[in-house]
């Protein structure tokens, strides 16, 4: 069995064997979740420079990210 991640956005345990690079939101690895939910789009609005949906994720984040966690309960470890 191996060890837990914890992801560096929401902060819950995930069971992906290396996380993904959560680079913009922070320098630390995420799960699956995080990444498709919050890192992926950030990337993305920044990639086509949409400073509305930019700073809409930014305060997603900063808020607890409430809508990854609930995904989160669903899917641990894609």
């Amino acid at each position: 069995m191996r060890k837990k991640l914890k992801c560096s956005i929401c902060k819950e345990e995930h069971g992906d064997r290396y996380g993904h690079n959560a680079d913009p939101i922070n320098d630390g690895r995420c799960c699956a979740v995080c990444n498709a939910t919050v890192v992926v789009p950030m990337r993305l609005r920044m990639f086509f420079d949409s400073v509305e949906r930019t700073k809409m994720i930014e305060e997603s984040v900063k808020t607890g990210l409430k809508c990854a966690n609930d995904i989160k309960e669903n899917n641990d470890g894609i």
